[in-house]
């Protein structure tokens, strides 16, 4: 916008382009932020998925754990125990011999059975102990020495265990499912306890995977906007620039009045070229993704450019309809943001012009 208005009407001092570069940079420092933001909002919910492994646990005398591990939603099933303890005089919820292979450690800290795990805000409570003494009951007998190895934190769970043991504890038996990443544990839940209505379901399922899907999506949605916004403004660029220098005796005539020389002019017209080039991939994304492609075929292209499992994945999940008015909103402003970009070379050429007012007098 500075170079049309320097070239139609010969005003413009430096002031302004000081102004739409800081602009420029605060926009694109914002995008950054913003997206990091979001990256670690995602993260910090995906590590809250994945900290503890039983998506869903349940006490069932109907039900076994290979029968549900046959069911198409469950991963993998496995009998363990589950209750209360007293520990150092506080009251804490445990669970033992359940899975945590989706936890990084877990598989290595299953090798010793008198280890244990404890959650943040347990070791808060208790003073982050490096061992625990449970009692399950008021003999000596019932008491059992755990050594602390390992603090887990979930994000937004209600309901998380305070101390997760992996060799066997004394207690009621539960069995913990491990759901498949398409697992739907409200509707699991309902088969479950529409053959055994006895069944008790704990809710330690974390509700937070939606609002995962849902920012997996927004970052991919605005990603992609963002890509194709400023790729596709090279054509607003173009026409810009073209409409403006071909009024008189086309754009070369006009460049070379305004005081470019032949390298400069070269490098501005290549710098548009391969702009213009790059406007075609995201019309051929998006006619991929509408025709040929398909939202498969697309995510695995996702996938592919190194976008990441969940941004491929976020294709699946319908956006709210509100939100796309935003998105496009926001793909118009970083259209403005590469327009500025585009011609930022040629506004640099018109700031040293000697003529100035190549458009705006009779004469070139």
């Amino acid at each position: 916008m500075f170079l049309a208005w320097r070239l139609l009407t010969g005003r413009g001092r430096r002031g302004l382009l000081l102004i739409c570069l800081l602009g420029v940079l605060l926009s694109v420092a914002g995008q950054v932020v913003v997206g990091g933001v979001m990256q670690g909002m995602i993260r910090e919910v995906e590590n809250g998925l994945r900290a503890y492994c039983p998506h869903l646990m349940l006490r069932s005398s109907v039900w076994t754990p290979e029968q549900l591990e046959a069911l198409p939603e469950v991963r993998r099933a496995s009998r363990g125990t589950a209750g209360m303890a007293l520990v150092d005089g506080a009251l804490c919820s445990y669970v033992a011999s359940l899975p945590l292979a989706a936890w990084p450690e877990g598989e290595r800290l299953a090798l010793d059975d008198d280890c244990c795990v404890i959650s943040a805000t347990c070791a808060e409570r208790l003073g982050e102990p490096l061992e625990l003494v449970m009692r399950f009951g008021a003999g000596e007998a019932d008491e059992r020495r755990l050594r602390v190895v390992d603090v887990f934190h979930v994000p937004g769970r209600m309901k998380s265990p305070d101390v997760v043991c992996f060799g066997a504890l004394p207690g009621p038996s539960v069995i913990g499912l491990e759901l498949e990443p398409w697992g739907d544990a409200d509707e699991l839940a309902e088969l479950i306890t529409r053959r055994d209505a006895s069944a008790l379901l704990p809710a330690l399922w974390d509700g937070n995977a939606g609002w995962l899907g849902v920012l997996a999506q927004l970052r991919a949605s605005l990603s992609f906007l963002f890509a194709a916004g400023v790729l596709a403004s090279a054509f607003c660029a173009c026409a810009l620039l073209m409409v403006g220098a071909l009024q008189r005796r086309g754009s070369m005539a006009a460049y070379l009045a305004i005081g470019a020389t032949p390298r400069a002019l070269a490098a501005v017209y290549a710098w548009q070229a391969l702009l213009l080039m790059a406007a075609a991939v995201p019309a051929g994304l998006l006619l991929g993704h509408g025709l040929l492609l398909g939202r498969e075929g697309l995510a695995r292209v996702f996938e592919f450019c190194g976008m990441g499992m969940y941004d491929a994945q976020a294709l699946d999940m319908p956006l709210p309809a509100a939100m796309w008015p935003g998105l496009y909103a926001y793909a118009a402003l970083t259209s403005c943001l590469a327009l500025a970009f585009s011609v930022l070379p040629a506004a640099l050429v018109a700031l040293r012009s000697a003529t100035p007012r190549a458009l705006a007098g009779s004469a070139l």
